[in-house]
C-alpha cells in the first residue's frame, strides 16, 4: 500500500490566498478583462467558482498570460513552507509516497508551480487545482476535495497518513488521515 499525504496550498505551505495575488499580477500586467472579470465578482455578478473558470479558460487561450503566468510562478515559488512535520522528510519520501497539494486556486499556475519543485525531489509532488473536468469547471473546495481523494485513492490501496490545511471546511476530508492538522501560517 502507498502512503498518502495531502497538504492545502492558500494560507498553508503560503502564506496568502495565491488566486487574488495572481489575479492582481495580471492586472498589473495590463489583463483588462481580469479587471472587468474581478469587478463582476466584486459585484457579486459571478460567483468566485465563475471568476477562476472564466480566468483559467482566458490564459489557457493568450500566450501572453501564460509567459506572465510563468514569471508569476517563478516569484510566488520561494514562498513555499512546508508544514513543520513535513520539513526534511519531503526529500526522503520513497516511491511508496504520494504528496498532493489540493488546493481551489486555479490549475493554470498550480501545476506550473511545482514542475519545477519537483525536478529537486524523488517522489514528485502532484498537484490539483480548480480545473475542467469533462467541460465542467470543478472548484476543488470542500467537499469536492472529499470526492476527489476518495475516488481516486481509496483505502483499500492507500494509507491516509497526513493531511494539513488552513480551513475547517477541509475537516470533512482532513478526518480521514491519520494525522491532520488545521494550520495557518
Amino acid at each position: 500500500m502507498k502512503n498518502l499525504y495531502i497538504l492545502d496550498f492558500d494560507h498553508t505551505i503560503v502564506p496568502y490566498d495565491s488566486f487574488r495575488k495572481y489575479l492582481i499580477w495580471l492586472i498589473k500586467k495590463g489583463n483588462c478583462i481580469i479587471f472587468l472579470f474581478l469587478l463582476l465578482r466584486l459585484s457579486r455578478l459571478i460567483s468566485s467558482s465563475k471568476m477562476k473558470e472564466l480566468v483559467e479558460k482566458k490564459v489557457g487561450k493568450s500566450e501572453r498570460m501564460q509567459r506572465q503566468t510563468s514569471i508569476f510562478v517563478n516569484k510566488i515559488k520561494q514562498d513555499i513552507v512546508w508544514p513543520q512535520s513535513l520539513q526534511g522528510k519531503i526529500a526522503d519520501f520513497s516511491s511508496k509516497d504520494i504528496v498532493i497539494v489540493l488546493s481551489a486556486s486555479p490549475e493554470c499556475y498550480m501545476n506550473k508551480l511545482f514542475l519545477e519543485i519537483n525536478s529537486n525531489v524523488v517522489t514528485p509532488v502532484l498537484t490539483v487545482g480548480s480545473r475542467f473536468v469533462n467541460e465542467r469547471y470543478i472548484e476543488m473546495y470542500g467537499k469536492e476535495k472529499l470526492k476527489y481523494i476518495t475516488s481516486t485513492f481509496p483505502t483499500s490501496e492507500y494509507n491516509y497518513m497526513y493531511a494539513v490545511s488552513d480551513s475547517e471546511s477541509d475537516l470533512c476530508w482532513m478526518e480521514l488521515f491519520l494525522q491532520h492538522e488545521i494550520k495557518k501560517i
